[in-house]
């Protein structure tokens, strides 16, 4: 709430000091309230801005929907976009194909994927074959994702995407062989030891559930600990 007053209070200074009608200073308005959350206020930024609008105007917005859960609305201007000609760049594949994969919607992503590596002759990297990765995990293509990705010299963020996606629909014996794939490339991380035995119990395998946390203390390997960010803000 806070961090939305102060997002509030510097959109009213841009205006009274004239530079409201700045491309970058509204390019960052969308960036701040969408990740405020406020969708209403972003969009309403985005629109005003009429000719002024370039690239990463619209990758603004498209991201903000994507983060905010509204995939579909994401999808909707990903394509106004690309029909009003505007060119498409590396980042707004990246928010599009995110916005697909949080939203489920496989389809659109894939070809949306395809048109990037096609059309638009932008060369795919590890965050956007995370991205398809993460997009087929969650729909439960998990034989197809692990295809895909034993194709591909990647790190292990997408192997996790795939772990995770395991986690989600309970496959056992693929997860333990992507668990093995994080591990090799990264021993002393935590994560996937906590997601496998996340796998074992969500079928009933405390037990190993159990070895598998036990033996993260015998080797001292620390799970990572969730992070939240608190602003405060002091009006006087």
């Amino acid at each position: 709430m806070a961090a939305f007053e102060l997002c509030q209070q510097l959109h009213c200074c841009s205006l009274k000091a004239g530079f409201s009608s700045y491309r970058s200073v509204q390019n960052t308005l969308i960036s701040a309230y969408s990740k405020c959350g406020n969708m209403d206020l972003a969009y309403l930024v985005f629109k005003d801005m009429g000719y002024l609008k370039t690239t990463v105007s619209w990758n603004a917005i498209i991201n903000g929907y994507g983060i905010n859960g509204e995939g579909e609305t994401a999808l909707a201007l990903y394509h106004e976009m690309r029909k009003g000609m505007e060119d498409a760049d590396s980042a707004t594949y990246l928010s599009i194909l995110n916005a697909c994969s949080h939203a489920g919607l496989i389809n659109d992503g894939l070809m949306i994927f395809n048109k990037m590596v096609e059309d638009d002759k932008i060369r795919p990297s590890q965050e956007h074959y995370g991205c398809i990765i993460d997009l087929l995990a969650r729909a439960g293509c998990l034989t197809d994702a692990s295809g895909f990705l034993s194709q591909l010299k990647i790190g292990p963020n997408a192997w996790r995407a795939l772990l995770s996606g395991c986690a989600l629909h309970g496959n056992v014996e693929l997860a333990e062989f992507v668990a093995k794939k994080v591990f090799e490339m990264e021993p002393r991380e935590s994560d996937h030891i906590v997601l496998l035995s996340n796998v074992y119990a969500s079928v009933g395998r405390f037990k190993d559930a159990e070895t598998l946390r036990l033996g993260m203390q015998k080797k001292a390997v620390i799970k990572n600990a969730g992070v939240s960010l608190l602003c405060k803000y002091d009006s006087g």
